[in-house]
């Protein structure tokens, strides 16, 4: 595992410890003429001036920054005197870096333009041949040590930069001929880094979500749905599903289960065959590229015919994934409906049909009958 400490060796109590970082700012520093003989300065150019930055699973950082999976720094030339542009067709070297330890796009993000703060700088080393000056003073701001932050000043090179001390060689008769290699490090990326990778680190551990039944549940040919999962993923990620089921057939039947996440149906539909008397029903299944956000995971069951009893705690429903928040849901917050209809053709009759291009005249015929009705009334037409 990487930490990120600094090892410091105690040889004569036979100890390493590991710190956070070793040394300190004593305010010692090197000045030509003064404790400072000779001084040699090697320069390595910028590795990268611009970075594309990758996580776990593809992850880039293009939501968080415009669409663009790469991020550009030029500003070591541009302080050289060089234009924008002129820096851009001269010094473009693109580098590829992934961290599979990142799966949050902000924290990626975070950490590339760290990644690249440093590698478009120089990598700036000085080897120098010093006076410790602490042996004849006896002053503490005289006084240093490996991992001490110093400056170094040579107004002759132009030099003025603060450093650390990764070696000394020393003669402790002949001081003046000590020697120090020190380092130039941008301070507070290393620290920076690490905390978001850690974030990353600790969020990246798989947890399962895990339910089961707490009374007797009978699955009859109706839809239900006898366990629910409430879930939240805080990124998007790959889940393995798993379900188990024992339970007592009243006849030869068939038990349909599915899955539904949001509403949506998933994963695969389960027809078992099962016999009268007691079955057990494994289902595994992954899951993949569920989006962030919340669901509920619902498992539905019913029955071709008869009933399928089971007993309490004989129904196990878990789900396995990074990314993973979330519980038992004591009921669903809405309501999954699937109607299955069976439609039974009886007869069907064939109706043979023409058509025409002439007028078709409808002529209807009244027939009114009249039944002589014997009366004494005089009845005067006019």
């Amino acid at each position: 595992k990487i930490v990120g400490l600094e090892i410091q060796w105690d040889s004569i109590n036979r100890k390493v410890n590991m710190l956070q970082q070793i040394g300190s700012n004593r305010g010692a520093g090197f000045r030509y003429k003064k404790n400072l003989k000779s001084i040699k300065r090697t320069i390595k150019p910028p590795e990268a001036t611009v970075l594309y930055a990758y996580g776990k699973n593809g992850l880039s950082i293009a939501d968080f920054n415009d669409g663009k999976e790469y991020l550009e720094d030029y500003s070591w030339y541009t302080s050289q005197g060089l234009t924008l542009t002129e820096a851009k067709a001269k010094f473009r070297k693109e580098y590829i870096w992934q961290d599979d330890r990142f799966i949050l796009t902000q924290n990626l993000l975070d950490a590339a333009k760290k990644k690249l703060a440093e590698l478009s700088q120089p990598i700036i080393s000085y080897e120098c041949s010093v006076l410790d000056l602490s042996s004849i003073t006896g002053l503490s701001e005289d006084k240093f040590f490996i991992g001490d932050t110093v400056r170094v000043y040579d107004s002759e090179l132009k030099i003025d930069v603060m450093t650390r001390i990764l070696r000394i060689k020393r003669y402790p008769k002949e001081p003046w001929k000590n020697e120090v290699e020190l380092s130039y490090i941008i301070p507070g990326l290393q620290d920076t880094e690490e905390q978001s990778i850690s974030s990353d680190i600790a969020a990246a551990q798989p947890s399962m979500l895990f339910g089961t039944n707490n009374q007797q549940l009978t699955i009859t040919t109706t839809q239900q749905y006898p366990i629910s999962l409430s879930i939240t993923n805080f990124s998007s990620t790959n889940a393995q599903i798993g379900l188990m089921i024992v339970g007592q057939a009243s006849a030869a039947l068939v038990l349909t289960v599915k899955f539904f996440h949001a509403g949506a149906q998933i994963g695969p539909t389960i027809q078992q065959q099962c016999q009268a008397g007691y079955n057990t029903i494994g289902v595994p299944f992954v899951l993949a590229q569920i989006q962030q956000g919340s669901a509920m995971l619902d498992v539905q069951m019913y029955t071709s015919t008869g009933t399928f009893t089971i007993a309490a705690q004989h129904l196990q429903f878990y789900v396995y994934a990074t990314n993973l928040l979330g519980g038992v849901g004591t009921e669903a917050p809405r309501v999954n409906w699937e109607e299955n209809i069976d439609v039974k053709v009886l007869q069907l009759n064939m109706v043979a049909s023409a058509e025409t291009q002439l007028p078709i005249t409808i002529g209807n015929e009244e027939v009114i009958k009249l039944e002589q009705i014997a009366t004494s009334a005089i009845v005067t037409l006019s």
